[in-house]
């Protein structure tokens, strides 16, 4: 919080007010930084601020949001981030193997033990990197396009990795389609299911996050709903064909940076401040 409040008030993050409102020492400490502005600012003007009683009216509003933060979006974002860390992954990778064993693939006891094994270590890894990326505390920069970019990435190279090794698995009849079955029902099939169960994860991590969120967090959060989608997928489906992976798991991943990017590039020029002349 101090490195943030360095600066006039102008050059302060827009999450400022948010953070001091959930945390009663960040508040503190934003009053106090408000008290040497004005005081500044009187200084610089000779002593004619403003007139006795009135109120700065960045004051107002962090008093406004300090007194309007209750309830149960105030506490989960009062939480430790590390708490809040924890609480995301563990809810996101049990929902994923809640739903996957709903209706567990029927060649478990065929596929490579240590393989899945280690797929579902790199898809939990995911989540993790994800979950920290986006739930970052207000006191430390915003992630880098290039830290971003490279999350997404390594999102890419491991689904990709799924793709090109899973059909050495196929020993089982239930790896390949059955007969007469359409190819793009059973890939339209899987994107959904995963997409479905990726929502409630993705929907808490928005919710328990302190910051506005802009495209980087959109990113952010693509990567751990597709990275819980596909933990999910690794549970339920069998079918190891290419071109179902990539039509049904991995392009869950591009669909959700696709619609989270618009989404909070949309929400940013909206929230964006209207320049005066």
């Amino acid at each position: 919080m101090e490195r943030a409040l360095l600066g006039p008030p102008e050059t302060w993050p827009d999450d400022v007010e948010r953070h001091a409102a959930e945390c009663e020492g960040c508040a503190a400490k934003l009053a106090d930084a408000l008290a040497a502005s004005a005081g500044e600012l009187d200084h610089a003007e000779g002593g004619t601020g403003q007139e006795p009683g009135s109120t700065d009216p960045l004051r107002d509003r962090v008093e406004g949001a300090i007194k309007s933060e209750h309830g149960l979006r105030a506490g989960l974002r009062a939480l430790p981030t590390p708490t809040r860390i924890s609480l995301l992954v563990g809810a996101g990778l049990v929902l994923g193997f809640g739903a996957g064993a709903v209706h567990m693939r029927p060649d478990i006891g065929a596929y490579p033990g240590t393989r899945f094994a280690l797929e579902l270590l790199s898809l939990a890894g995911l989540v993790v990197a994800a979950t920290a990326m986006h739930l970052r505390p207000l006191h430390r920069p915003a992630p880098s396009r290039v830290s971003v970019a490279l999350l997404v990435g390594a999102a890419a190279l491991l689904l990709a990795g799924v793709v090109i090794m899973a059909p050495v698995t196929a020993t089982h009849p239930a790896s390949f389609l059955a007969p007469g079955e359409s190819f793009f029902r059973r890939a339209l099939s899987c994107f959904g299911f995963g997409s479905v169960v990726a929502l409630v994860p993705m929907a808490l991590l928005f919710f328990v996050a302190r910051q506005r969120p802009d495209v980087r967090h959109g990113l952010t959060a693509a990567v751990f709903g597709a990275a819980i989608a596909n933990f999910a997928l690794e549970w339920h489906c069998p079918v190891v064909a290419t071109g179902h992976l990539l039509a049904g798991h991995a392009s869950i991943l591009l669909a959700l940076a696709a619609v989270l990017t618009f989404a909070t590039a949309a929400r940013g020029r909206h929230h964006a401040p209207t320049t005066r002349t």
